[in-house]
């Protein structure tokens, strides 16, 4: 199917002159917009990604209604929250779940070792050690006191 051209290459292709060239949009009460995948086995939407109107934030949801069952929400600062749909906007990244924990990438000495030019602040579970890492200039192991 060829939106915008008679010669489509792939099973849908949409050209545009403008920057834009797909738009879903929604003018009804609320403004929630969202773009449903499913398989072709179930009739219900499997996820759904879209906008939710009353606060402009980009939602992922396993659900067929953004901001029912949102699994990933990205608000209009720029925070992304996983298990939260309302992300503090003091941080990049909140986290929210009282089921699970935060894994960190896993690497040997050797393996962090060569990382290049490490970030100061970079966190990194040492399996040679099984201790946390942390740069500062240097890496230090995280202990307790």
């Amino acid at each position: 199917l060829g939106i915008g051209t008679i010669t489509p290459a792939r099973p849908l292709v949409v050209v545009s002159v403008e920057n834009e060239p797909i738009r879903i949009e929604n003018t009804q009460d609320g403004g929630d917009c969202a773009l449903g995948i499913r398989t072709s086995f179930g009739t219900d939407v499997n996820w759904a990604i879209g906008i939710k109107g009353s606060d402009d934030s980009l939602r992922f949801s396993n659900s067929s209604a953004i901001g029912t069952n949102d699994r990933m929400t990205i608000n209009n600062v720029g925070s992304v929250g996983i298990g939260t749909d309302a992300p503090n906007a003091s941080a990049l990244l909140h986290m929210a779940s009282t089921t699970q924990g935060f894994c960190p990438p896993k690497m040997t000495t050797t393996q962090r070792n060569a990382i290049s030019t490490p970030l100061a602040g970079i966190v990194i579970y040492n399996t040679s050690t099984n201790k946390l890492n942390v740069y500062t200039g240097s890496w230090e192991a995280v202990t307790s006191s």
